[in-house]
């Protein structure tokens, strides 16, 4: 059985694909295939045209069974998101001269990196990237070579362009609006709230702006959720092979966020095992199975594990995140944010909590990037009530266990970075607990978005005050 949760009376064959999308969906793909050939004509480039069918076919395969409102949702999220992707190219064009995050960032360094593996190395020698591209304790090898092999794909079809990570990052957000509105849809939340849940993920503007870049953090987060879901399935009893499958992506998950973003593997096995040793009933694991033995065998693996790569070394790699992080926030930050980052520890962190939910901050003034992240932030901000109405009673169901601990864990990692990047990270499951918190209690969500709207406004005024 796929692992796609699905309906018999809801699966789609090719030939009744254009009566199921819509008028929506298909004057979506007409606007953005259209987009991608002027944009390939213009600049000369066939191998964006390649990538734009090719990730979007894929896609559309992958979700095929899932049900026509997932391939609508799909649709939509992949077109839209590869609109703003040539957006954000040509807005960059006209303001630096070239399609990178300020003129370049780590987008530029991604695909310089990609380009002398390319040039450098063969295929196979992957191995070889750490002390011949990047230094021998580079954190993201993984998605360098991915790229790499992106690289030498847009070679083939007329040559790479950065737009060709940009439409597969679309095709990964895509692919979690879906898997959020299947997770949602499988706990029994209504679907119109479930289809808003998942519209949420696939297009706040601080998601959307991430699948616009050469950045890592859409793939982990595809990863991370893929992992999530697989588990999602074993509490929902999909299948009796469920159980096996969800292990099974859970070490294949953490092998490969190993090789793009280490601090997110140990995260992973954490998990892991917490939905395992939680939420997991007795029922759904194979009848031979033994809690105790599981226990046991885990313990051994993660004990041959520290002591392979040396416990030391994941501390002082934990340490290292959290203080350059917190050096480079302090380096660019001003006014409450200084005032945050700079506070002693146990302070800190008790406001980056609260801070953490309203970044990145929507100022008048601010560069392209940061006045496009924040519009999402007035959106979410008035969902953060139902957010913590969400989080009373976390245990009450197993499923929603599942998603509180997901977003705890992710959340309280980026308590050390507020890279508006990382947010990404968590945000699926933020929205899967606040749709829950609404669709408990919407009733009050009139006099809710009041007092979030004069919070709000209250708050712009203290904030102006102290940047005088």
């Amino acid at each position: 059985m796929s692992m796609w949760v699905r309906e018999k009376d809801r699966s789609l064959s090719l030939s009744s694909l254009e009566p199921q999308l819509g008028l929506l969906g298909l004057l979506l793909l007409f606007i953005s295939g259209t987009a991608v050939i002027a944009f390939s004509v213009v600049y000369r480039t066939p191998s964006v045209i390649f990538a734009f069918l090719s990730f979007g076919i894929l896609g559309l395969l992958s979700v095929l069974r899932a049900g026509k409102s997932a391939v609508s949702l799909y649709v939509w999220v992949y077109c839209i998101n590869v609109l703003i992707a040539l957006s954000i190219y040509l807005v960059y064009l006209k303001l630096y001269g070239v399609p990178y995050y300020y003129g370049g960032s780590d987008d530029l360094d991604y695909e310089r990196w990609a380009q002398d593996v390319v040039h450098g190395l063969s295929m196979w020698q992957y191995s070889a990237i750490r002390g011949e591209i990047v230094g021998p304790y580079h954190n993201s090898v993984g998605y360098i070579y991915w790229i790499s092999l992106l690289y030498r794909m847009g070679e083939l079809l007329g040559g790479f362009n950065t737009m060709i990570p940009r439409l597969f990052n679309s095709m990964l957000l895509g692919l979690m609006t879906v898997l959020v509105f299947l997770i949602a849809t499988s706990n029994l939340l209504p679907r119109n709230t479930a289809r808003a849940i998942a519209l949420f993920v696939g297009l706040l503007p601080i998601m959307t702006f991430n699948a616009a870049h050469t950045f890592r953090d859409i793939l982990l987060s595809f990863i991370m959720l893929w992992v999530v879901f697989s588990w999602n399935n074993v509490i929902t009893g999909v299948s009796r092979k469920a159980y096996q499958r969800a292990w099974l992506w859970s070490a294949i998950g953490i092998g490969l966020m190993w090789e793009l973003r280490q601090v997110q593997a140990i995260a992973l096995l954490l998990l892991a095992f917490l939905f395992d040793s939680l939420l997991v009933q007795r029922s759904r694991r194979p009848k031979s199975f033994d809690r105790s033995l599981h226990i046991i065998i885990l313990c051994v693996l993660m004990g041959i594990g520290l002591w392979h790569i040396g416990f030391g070394y994941i501390i002082s790699r934990m340490t290292f995140y959290g203080q350059s992080y917190t050096t480079y926030r302090l380096g660019i930050s001003s006014g409450l944010s200084n005032y945050i980052f700079s506070a002693p520890l146990p302070i800190s962190l008790v406001l980056r909590v609260f801070y953490g939910l309203i970044v990145p901050l929507p100022l008048v003034g601010q560069r392209f990037e940061e006045m496009y992240q924040g519009l999402g932030t007035l959106v979410h901000m008035f969902f953060l009530p139902f957010l913590f109405l969400g989080l009373r009673q976390p245990f009450c169901s197993r499923s929603k266990g599942l998603w509180v601990l997901s977003f705890l864990v992710f959340y309280g990692m980026n308590l050390a970075t507020f890279t508006s990047r990382h947010i990404v990270i968590f945000l699926p499951y933020a929205a899967l607990v606040a749709g829950w918190g609404y669709s408990r209690y919407r009733k009050y969500r009139a006099p809710i978005w009041l007092a979030v709207f004069c919070a709000g406004v209250a708050l712009a005024i203290v904030y102006g005050i102290m940047k005088l």
